[in-house]
């Protein structure tokens, strides 16, 4: 019994880790010569990142331009019957306006979701002219007077320099609680019946194919 209550424990343990903790999704921008991205995941003690890259497009060789692969030839498919959604009841559209509906109030709770949004900027140089510059940097002190807290900028002018550098981090803090919590409310919401029997409405009408 003893073993069983801490493999209880432990799991209950785990579960709460994953449910509560902080989640942070992050962007790192550098900007110079060209700009690179660096993006990432974190969740105390791991830490996934992604690199962006370029792909470039491969040229084909001159004895190959005129080659016609077999891929290329397509045959012509048949065309699929369409769902005829004029055969709808007024009732069944509105079923599908109020899931649409459902749907939007959905992304505008988890885009609330989130327990903090940041930006933190580190920005130097300067523009073409030194007066251009000068105009930037009054620019830049009205802006970060009225900025919120989860933003921080800080610019350094460089009168001499014609080009701006530096780095832009931004991204949002999230636990997995809050998001499960929206997709729960989100299928509640939803008149999950009436939905099932107007997917088999549309399936009959449509020939008794898959929709």
């Amino acid at each position: 019994m003893g073993i069983l209550y801490i493999i209880i424990a432990a799991g209950f343990l785990i579960l709460t880790y994953i449910l509560f903790i902080p989640v942070k999704v992050y962007v790192n921008l550098r900007i110079d010569e060209k700009v690179s991205a660096i993006s990432g995941i974190k969740a105390f003690p791991f830490e996934l990142h992604f690199i962006s890259g370029k792909s470039e497009a491969k040229q084909a060789k001159p004895e190959e331009a005129g080659k016609i692969e077999p891929s290329s030839l397509k045959t012509p498919e048949k065309k699929e019957k369409k769902i005829q959604l004029s055969k709808l009841t007024t009732v069944d559209i509105g079923v599908l306006l109020g899931v649409v509906s459902e749907f939007f109030k959905f992304l505008g709770r988890l885009f609330k979701a989130p327990d903090r949004y940041f930006i933190q900027a580190e920005i130097s140089g300067g523009l073409s002219e030194p007066n251009a510059t000068g105009e930037l940097y009054g620019a830049y002190h009205v802006v970060k007077a009225i900025l919120p807290g989860s933003v921080m900028v800080d610019y350094q002018p460089d009168f001499l320099s014609e080009k701006i550098k530096g780095t832009v981090n931004f991204g949002f803090v999230i636990r997995l609680f809050n998001v499960l919590k929206e997709i729960a409310v989100l299928i509640f919401r939803l008149p999950v019946v009436r939905l099932i029997k107007l997917y088999r409405k549309i399936k009959v009408k449509n020939g008794g194919r898959n929709v």
